[in-house]
């Protein structure tokens, strides 16, 4: 039984932080490929992010792409 529960904290010590790190870094390139006004690659990688709160920060920056491209259909 502790043998479970000690894998089991280092599941989630281990891989955890790595997925929050991974939906950070989709945002944060996301950003990069706006600032060069490349929105389509910007708009592809805010849909990347699939977990909250970075959902929702990547959901802002996509409609605001979207916005500046003139493009307010639904994707």
């Amino acid at each position: 039984m502790r043998r479970i529960t000690a894998l089991s904290i280092l599941f989630f010590v281990a891989v955890l932080p790595g997925k929050a790190q991974s939906q950070q870094s989709f945002i944060k390139e996301g950003n990069e490929f706006f600032k060069k006004g490349q929105l389509d690659e910007a708009v592809s990688r805010y849909d990347k992010v699939t977990e909250a709160p970075y959902k929702y920060t990547a959901l802002l920056n996509k409609g605001t792409a979207l916005y500046k491209q003139k493009n307010l259909k639904m994707r």
